[in-house]
């Protein structure tokens, strides 16, 4: 079947009008990714620059902030050194006196002063029988012996 010039060049004129559609198409498109890029380049700069402000702001505030900060910490640390010798030292020194004087106060209770001497006595005791231990072996017992074991806790029956 075949078609007449009319329709063919109809068919051309829709073809051509269809082309120039999507030729318009997609010029909008790179148009819009053109100013879409252009955008993104602009708000780059903008924000190295406020970035740069920023930063510079930052520098001068070191600088001016810096040797403030350090002489209030050279301040703080000169009190806290005060307040150690002058508050805290005798608080110290006091506490280290009260030690010392419940420990003498403990030391020199007549139950430490009877353990003590007890822990002597049994000292005494188990050296004076190891010393005689040779003797007792060829001899027996002495009397002697017999109160140093009692005082160590060993009873003959």
């Amino acid at each position: 079947m075949a078609i007449g010039i009319g329709a063919a060049l109809a068919l051309g004129g829709m073809s051509a009008l269809g082309s120039m559609y999507a030729a318009n198409v997609a010029a909008g498109a790179s148009r819009d990714a053109a100013q879409s890029a252009n955008f993104r380049n602009n708000q780059n700069i903008l924000a190295g620059r406020w970035n740069t402000k920023f930063g510079s702001g930052m520098q001068m505030w070191a600088a001016n902030q810096g040797p403030r900060l350090a002489r209030q910490n050279l301040g703080n640390q000169k009190d806290a050194a005060k307040w150690e010798t002058e508050v805290l030292g005798p608080l110290q020194s006091r506490g280290l006196v009260d030690r010392a004087e419940r420990l003498n106060i403990f030391e020199s209770s007549p139950e430490n002063t009877a353990l003590r001497k007890k822990k002597k006595r049994e000292d005494f005791a188990g050296r004076a029988l190891e010393a005689n231990s040779k003797l007792r072996g060829l001899f027996g017992n002495t009397g002697e012996d017999e109160r140093m074991l009692a005082e160590l806790g060993f009873y003959n029956t």
